[in-house]
């Protein structure tokens, strides 16, 4: 899972953020890394799982202390605690242009109206948007 949502990642990326230090956020934060993310943030409310997070290249932070400054300078967010309430805190993180994605949550989440494995990324979606408009498949 981790690796097909590392495949395309916004130009440039710089900075992600990895909502949960569980087996997948270890696994998510080593494949950003490895791909020359230079800045990796790792959070959970978990502070044994966070304390294994620096040994893969990323920062530590608790989720209920999500720096503020990361709002709006993330370029990707990855949700993979699966559970849909942080998906909100990674899109507000996002940069204009960035992306998100959300592995497959263990429960059905409410108040969140998309597939978990669709990526946000608002370039293409502007651009997508633009071809239908113009009658283009």
């Amino acid at each position: 899972l981790s690796l097909n949502a590392t495949e395309e990642l916004p130009k440039p990326c710089r900075i992600a953020l990895v909502q949960g230090a569980g087996l997948l956020g270890v696994y998510t934060c080593a494949l950003l890394r490895e791909k020359g993310v230079g800045t990796v943030y790792v959070s959970d409310l978990d502070a044994a799982r966070l304390q294994m997070i620096e040994r893969f290249g990323g920062i530590p932070i608790d989720a209920n202390a999500v720096p503020r400054e990361l709002d709006g300078a993330v370029d990707a967010a990855f949700e993979v605690a699966g559970h849909p309430g942080l998906v909100p805190a990674g899109i507000t993180a996002l940069r204009a242009g960035g992306g998100a994605d959300a592995l497959p949550f263990a429960a059905r989440p409410r108040g969140i109206y998309f597939r978990p494995k669709v990526v946000y990324d608002r370039a293409r979606s502007d651009a997508h948007l633009q071809v239908k408009k113009q009658g283009k498949k």
